[in-house]
């Protein structure tokens, strides 16, 4: 009788204690994503220090959701917008790190790609450029390689390039 009595302790235990778990996430994902409305409201007002600011915090508090993924996203095109390509690069270095879904590495690799290419980096943009490989982001990275290469005074690669950007767009 003791161990039927223990193993029901042992069950109801473990169902309490699922629901908690579950209860929790589902609060920290909604207290993620409190964060990053009031991160994207600071950055449709022109107050680039309260986005930052914003930002930062939602790092900080939650660096393992996707938020923290598209905030970053976000304050790299800030400090691109501003003329920072460096903290552009440090920041999208960090999505390509630490973002847990492909298709955010994929996007921050491309927007590297950019930001290197602002900085007049045409080698690291040409490196950050070979690893994007997702399918729905090939115009784009065939246009940033026609950039590239007209940057490089090739311009029959660059028009390669631009036609597999308007053949890929086209599709």
């Amino acid at each position: 009788g003791v161990s039927i009595l223990v193993g029901i302790a042992l069950g109801i235990a473990a169902i309490f204690g699922w629901r908690y778990w579950v209860s929790h996430r589902d609060a920290r994902a909604e207290q993620a994503s409190l964060a990053y409305d009031v991160f994207i409201e600071a950055v449709e007002k022109p107050d680039i220090a309260q986005a930052q600011q914003r930002g930062q915090a939602l790092l900080a508090d939650f660096p393992h959701s996707a938020y923290a993924a598209l905030a970053t996203l976000r304050l790299a095109k800030l400090a691109m917008d501003s003329g920072d390509p460096a903290t552009a690069i440090q920041r999208l270095q960090w999505v390509i790190d630490h973002a847990e879904l492909a298709e955010f590495q994929e996007i921050a690799r491309l927007r590297l790609a950019r930001a290197f290419f602002a900085a007049g980096q045409l080698s690291e943009a040409e490196k950050q450029l070979e690893r994007v490989n997702a399918a729905s982001l090939t115009a784009e990275r065939e246009e940033l390689r026609g950039d590239l290469a007209l940057a490089g005074n090739d311009p029959a690669r660059a028009r390669t390039a631009y036609a597999a950007a308007l053949a890929a767009g086209a599709s």
